[in-house]
This record gives C-alpha cells, structure tokens and sequence, in this order.
C-alpha cells in the first residue's frame, strides 16, 4: 500500500471517475477521496469506484465539495496537482514526498477533473501547487499514474 490520499474533484464523467478509481486502487494507494462529483459521475460513477475500491481494499470517501474535503481528511501536507499552464508552479518532488511518509505524515494530492481542472481558489487551498511528471497536460488518470509508479518505485513497493 502506498500511504497516501488521492483526491478526485469536480468530475462529470462517470467512466474518469471510475478509470481514476482502477488507477489508484491499481497502483495500492491507502485512501480515494472524491470530491464534488456531479450528475451522473455521481449516480453512476460512484458506485462503480466504491466496488472497484472495496475490492482493492482501498479506502473510498466522498464529499460534496474540495473544502469539506480537506477539513474532513486534514491532512499535513497537501499537494494541489495542475499542469504547468493552469497553475502547477513547479515539478513535483518524488524523494520529498518520500521522506514526508518516512515521517508518517498523511499526504493529500488532489487532482482536478474539468479544465481548468483546479480553480485559482481551490489551488490556494494546498500547501503547494506542483506538477506531475511534466509540464504539459497528461490528463489526471495519467498524472495519478505518474505520481503512484513513482511513489511506490521508491517506496520499493
């Protein structure tokens, strides 16, 4: 397992929500949070991440919206994921992740799901505003995947 929490926010789409649930609970993080699901990603998404979560054993929460979200998880450090154009102001420190889970400090990244996927406020709520892998927008399914191989590469997971 790797000890951190992905957060999903503000989604439409039922088949995101449930392709970023396969990735997650894929890859073994502790905990899938999804934040602000809207429409049928909430009818019909949610409970598709909630079979494919409990069946991995991973953690799934929901909330109505990002704030409640981070209130509720309160987490040490939070990580607000974005590409570079839309306010990801720096690459992503894998090894500093790592040591802050050496620590066992509780981890949050949050990704967001429509263009511009975080807004300038929701980016303010975070510790920090980085990037994935690369400047460039890979989708959030793809930059969770980053994050995760990366994480449990030099978690020697």
């Amino acid at each position: 397992m790797i000890p951190v929490t992905v957060v999903y926010h503000n989604v439409h789409s039922p088949r995101k929500v449930e392709e970023m649930a396969r990735t997650v609970a894929g890859f073994g993080a502790k905990r899938f949070v999804i934040s602000r699901a809207l429409g049928s990603a909430a009818q019909e998404g949610v409970p598709k991440a909630q079979k494919i979560c409990l069946e991995a054993g991973v953690e799934l929460l929901f909330f109505q919206d990002l704030e409640e979200a981070l209130k509720a998880l309160s987490p040490d450090v939070t990580y607000m994921a974005e590409d570079a154009e839309h306010g990801g102001a720096k690459p992503l420190d894998f090894d500093a992740v790592v040591k802050e889970i050496e620590r066992e400090r509780e981890i949050c990244f949050v990704f967001g799901s429509a263009r511009p996927g975080l807004t300038k406020q929701e980016l303010e709520l975070g510790d920090e505003a980085v990037y994935v892998g690369t400047e460039r927008n890979v989708g959030e399914v793809g930059a969770v995947a980053i994050l995760l191989h990366e994480l449990r590469k030099r978690l020697n997971q």
